[in-house]
């Protein structure tokens, strides 16, 4: 599980270090590998980076579990997941490197926020990221409800969520 956040420095090639804790668990559980992709929703642009072993699991999901699109939306949703993620290996420094189209995409620059996501990292320019918590503030109820209902579905039992 990947918890918390890190404020990285990028190299000026597009390396970037990953932190100590979050590399030996991505070598050990993982053997160092990552799928970098840019992330789903428009109005956040930031870089996902999904360790191999997850990532084949998402892949196996439909859409994507066929081998050829049968609609336009399946078509233009594997090219914008699959065909636009790469596949990295930590590097014995401790690095990955950032393709600079995903670095253009996301507005990254030298300093880079890391933010663990659960099974995911997501990596967010500091003023996109300060934008995404300005937002969530303001609908912070809404949020809570959300919360409220899933920790009570927990303790239920039941397991569903909206």
């Amino acid at each position: 599980m990947f918890r918390g956040r890190n404020i990285l420095r990028m190299e000026e090639r597009g390396r970037l270090s990953i932190p100590t804790r979050l590399r030996e668990l991505i070598n050990v559980l993982y053997e160092g590998k990552l799928v970098l992709s840019c992330g789903f929703f428009e109005k956040v642009p930031h870089l996902i980076a999904v360790p191999l072993k997850e990532w084949e699991q998402f892949e196996k999901e439909v859409p994507f579990a066929g081998l050829i699109d049968r609609d336009e939306d399946s078509f233009l949703t594997r090219l914008r997941t699959i065909g636009s993620c790469e596949e990295v290996k930590i590097d014995e420094h401790g690095r990955i490197l950032l393709p600079e189209f995903m670095r253009t995409y996301a507005g990254l620059g030298k300093e880079i926020v890391m933010v663990g996501m659960g099974r995911y990292l997501a990596m967010f320019s500091p003023r996109t990221l300060e934008a995404i918590h300005k937002s969530a503030e303001k609908h912070l109820a809404r949020v809570r409800g959300r919360l409220a209902r899933t920790t009570d579905e927990q303790k239920d039992g039941t397991g569903t969520s909206p």
